[in-house]
Parts: C-alpha cells; sequence; structure tokens
C-alpha cells in the first residue's frame, strides 16, 4: 500500500488538477504528534488538580483538550494541527478549497464514531476503503486530508514553468516587477481584506507578477494555460476566495491583497 496517492478535482472554472492524498502514514504521524502533546497538557492539568471537584474539572477539560485542540487547530490555522504542520499534512474540503468552521466542527463530532470500537478501528476501515482516504468525520464533513508540498518545491515549480511557457528568462526575485493595474470598487476592496494569504510566499508573488507583467505578449492559449496552472496550485491555499473569479483575476486579485498586507 503506497502512503500518498492523488486525487483529480475540477474547479467550477473547469480546470482540472490533482492533489496528493495523505494516506495512513503521514496521517498516524501527524496524530502520533498531537496525542503527544495532549497527553503532556492533560497530565500537567491533572497533576494541578486534585479532590472530587478536580476530578470533576479535568473530566471536561479532558473533552476539551480531545475535541477543542483538533477544532480550533483546524478551522482557524488553515486546517492543521500542529501534528499536522511537522507531518507536511493539512485538511481541506473536497472541493480543494479551506475547510470552513462547520466542516472543522462536523469531522471533530463525528471523531467518536471513527473511534469505535477502540484505537480508531472504524477510522482505519474507512481510510482504507475510500477513494481519498476518508474517515467517517471526513465523509460527514465533506473533507479529506492532502499532503502540502514544501514552499521551495512550490517555488520551484513556478520559475521551471515561467521559464518553459512564457518563453523569458525568470530572474532574480528581488527585481521590481512593474504592478498590474487593478480596478476595485469598495465592495470588492472589502471582500479583498476577509482573503487569507498568510500561505502565500513573497516569492510566489513575485513569480505571479512577473506573468502579469508580461501577460500581454503571450497567445491567449499559452496564457490561459499559464493562468490555470499558477491559480490551481495557490488558489487552495488562499482562504475566502469566491468561486466565480476567474483564474487570472484571482491571480490580479492575489498581488493586490499581499501588497495590501504590507
Amino acid at each position: 500500500m503506497t502512503l500518498v496517492d492523488r486525487t483529480t478535482l475540477r474547479t467550477p472554472e473547469g480546470v482540472v488538477y490533482g492533489l496528493p492524498v495523505a494516506g495512513l502514514g503521514s496521517r498516524f504521524i501527524g496524530a502520533a504528534i498531537d496525542g503527544s502533546l495532549q497527553v503532556v497538557v492533560f497530565a500537567f492539568f491533572q497533576g494541578v488538580n486534585d479532590g472530587e471537584v478536580g476530578s470533576a474539572i479535568s473530566v471536561i477539560f479532558g473533552f476539551v483538550v480531545v475535541f477543542g485542540y483538533q477544532f480550533l487547530c483546524e478551522a482557524f490555522f488553515t486546517g492543521r494541527t500542529i501534528g499536522k504542520r511537522l507531518a507536511g499534512i493539512r485538511v481541506v474540503s473536497v472541493a480543494g478549497g479551506s475547510l470552513t468552521v462547520q466542516q472543522a466542527a462536523v469531522r471533530n463530532l463525528v471523531r467518536i464514531a471513527d473511534f469505535l470500537p477502540f484505537m480508531y478501528a472504524v477510522g482505519i476501515l474507512s481510510v482504507l476503503s475510500t477513494s481519498r482516504s476518508q474517515r467517517i468525520g471526513d465523509v460527514a464533513a465533506g473533507t479529506f486530508v492532502v499532503v502540502e508540498p514544501s514552499k521551495k518545491r512550490v517555488k520551484r515549480r513556478l520559475k521551471k514553468r515561467l521559464k518553459r511557457e512564457a518563453g523569458a528568462p525568470v530572474s532574480g526575485f528581488g527585481v521590481p516587477m512593474a504592478a498590474p493595474t487593478i480596478v476595485l470598487n469598495e465592495a470588492a476592496r472589502a471582500e479583498l481584506q476577509m482573503w487569507d494569504v498568510v500561505q502565500i510566499s513573497r516569492d510566489e508573488v513575485g513569480i505571479v507578477r512577473q506573468f502579469l507583467a508580461r501577460r500581454e505578449g503571450l497567445d491567449l492559449v499559452t496564457r490561459e494555460r499559464i493562468a490555470n496552472s499558477y491559480a490551481a496550485k495557490l488558489r487552495p491555499r488562499v482562504h475566502g476566495v469566491h468561486q466565480s473569479i476567474s483564474n487570472e483575476r484571482f491571480l490580479e486579485l492575489l498581488v493586490e491583497a499581499k501588497q495590501s498586507r504590507r
């Protein structure tokens, strides 16, 4: 059995791209790290609480540690707990975008069913039997776990793609590029402020800026292919993007969003 498989997704714009699905190996590593952290926190809490009142509080605190930790991290840190981040994996929606607070709540509440009858037996069987390695909680929430490529690998691939398809040498990232002209009304600017672009690096934005600055000199087929390729890699890592936004417009707004965060 391979630890990593791939699944194919189609966006509303018709762009097809693949995502590496996290298997049992990487998920076990992330769960082991998270479990160890939870045990340490709970053990510390037990050490400073005793007596009947302390025992009652410990039961409540134990529930919060087990379920609250997973929910809060996944809901507000783009689908990643500490263990998932160290293991290089994250939870996303079946559409390929960031999971919502509701999805995070559902997948963690249903964790109880995955644990049955003991040691996540049901969850493991579900991961092994579904095409996207989903446990019961993932199926109920419409989510699955993917392997995140390293930032260095993403930047390297984007550089090679731009050099190959645009037919122009890629200079250093420190070279200033002309900012694309972006027209935004007040409503659009307010919506843009809701975008979570923390996962997009300055180097990646620099590559996008180079494409936007040179796109007028490309034929339409090449221009669309590059825009679709970049958006497929970057869009799943930006939370809050409306599905109706085209890929090239998304790249324009991404540059604007990063500039506004300076």
